[in-house]
């Protein structure tokens, strides 16, 4: 059984496994599909920023219109 100690490195260590991954997967990923299919790299970019752009938006949105609806229906 671990104690306090171990479980709080434990933590330290998964997420900072879960962080470089959620990085490093995208990354390679874009650079293996652009090779491969003999892409120029800004499309990747393009998807990049069109992605972090809809997230700014999605947030906002689930906590000042969608999360106050469902509340209200008490769900």
């Amino acid at each position: 059984m671990l104690s306090l100690v171990g479980k709080v490195k434990m933590l330290y260590l998964t997420y900072s496994l879960d962080i470089f991954l959620l990085i490093a997967i995208p990354i390679a990923l874009g650079v293996f599909l652009a090779r491969k299919f003999d892409l120029e790299g800004r499309w990747w970019w393009i998807g990049a920023v069109v992605f972090m752009f809809s997230q700014i938006i999605l947030l906002p949105l689930e906590n000042y219109l969608i999360n106050p609806f469902l509340n209200s229906l008490s769900i």
